[in-house]
């Protein structure tokens, strides 16, 4: 499969890399990928960051565990943070030595690739009158909902701090 993978010199190419083949996990076809501020970032240098960038997208589970099994088919996105500790074989194999974690998923999970291995716990559903064009943007949206209610300034979340958690996604 083709994934878009950023080498040391932070210089983006589009490289031939394995179909990822997790046990236990859900197949997915990315139908589309977003590209927001850390990727932006990481074309600058942005942690050193090497591997497979990315963390929203949509996509359809093409082979799922039997717990799963009526996912096939069906359209999903997924929260940007799995189980610590997780490798993705596919982001190594490209360089990546990142290790999923509360904020880095992305780093070992980019998901700038045309199949991703994921957990059927990380995923969430897209309803059929989403398209894709809206659903790649669940994951920044959740991420800047969930830090809006994060706001510890003493008044209630609203536009000026959703608007900067999405910019931070």
């Amino acid at each position: 499969m083709r994934a878009l993978v950023i080498d040391d010199s932070a210089a983006p190419s589009i490289r031939l890399v394995p179909i990822p083949d997790q046990p236990g996990e859900c197949l997915i076809r990315v139908r589309m990928a977003g590209i927001c501020g850390t990727d932006l970032e990481i074309l600058r240098g942005y942690a050193g960051f090497t591997g497979i960038p990315g963390h929203e997208f949509v996509g359809i589970v093409e082979r799922a565990p039997a717990r799963a099994a009526s996912w096939i088919g069906r359209a999903w996105s997924a929260r940007s943070t799995l189980d610590a500790g997780r490798a993705d074989p596919v982001a190594t194999a490209c360089g990546s030595t990142a290790r999923t974690g509360r904020s880095s998923a992305f780093a070992a999970i980019g998901r700038l690739r045309e199949y991703l291995s994921l957990p059927p716990e990380n995923l969430h559903s897209v309803p059929d009158a989403l398209g894709d064009e809206q659903a790649v943007f669940v994951e920044p949206v959740a991420a800047a909902c969930r830090s809006s209610s994060r706001c510890r300034s003493g008044s209630p979340p609203g536009p000026r701090s959703s608007a900067m958690a999405a910019w931070r996604c």
